[in-house]
């Protein structure tokens, strides 16, 4: 069984407990579940890039500073340096068919727009928090 330590000194809660907290009641009234959409694209952002780098080259092996290749088990992403002013996080991205359709429904689940619609060399691309403010990449083609 593993454990999540919220440091090194804590006690941590056991993954079948965390794992079950993370479960929520599907079947909201209104709203229609789509088809499971795999993650596409990943950024772990944080102001020490050197470090963040250096974490990730020494746990899994990335080696290439500016983009973590994907492999046939894995997906795409890169670490790099937040904006000014971003706080430290790490988002999936996920390709969705409609992007606006997206955004409403994401709100409509208490979530909110972070980052506006826009165009990229990959499609049209926005961010939407969870109701947990968690960031979440949006892509359409």
């Amino acid at each position: 069984m593993y454990s999540v330590l919220a440091s090194d000194e804590e006690e941590g809660i056991e993954m079948e407990d965390a794992m079950a907290l993370a479960h929520f009641d599907r079947d909201m009234e209104g709203i229609e579940a789509p088809e499971p959409r795999p993650v596409v694209w990943f950024e772990i952002l944080g102001d020490d890039t050197e470090q963040l780098e250096a974490f990730y080259a020494g746990l899994l092996g990335w080696g290439d500073r500016r983009r973590a290749a994907a492999s046939p088990d894995g997906v795409a992403g890169r670490v790099g340096r937040a904006s000014r002013g971003q706080p430290s996080c790490v988002t999936m991205y996920t390709r969705v068919p409609d992007l606006e359709a997206a955004i409403r429904t994401a709100r409509a689940l208490g979530g909110r727009l972070l980052v506006r619609p826009s165009r990229t060399r990959d499609g049209r691309v926005a961010v939407v928090t969870d109701p947990a403010g968690n960031p979440v990449g949006l892509i359409a083609a």
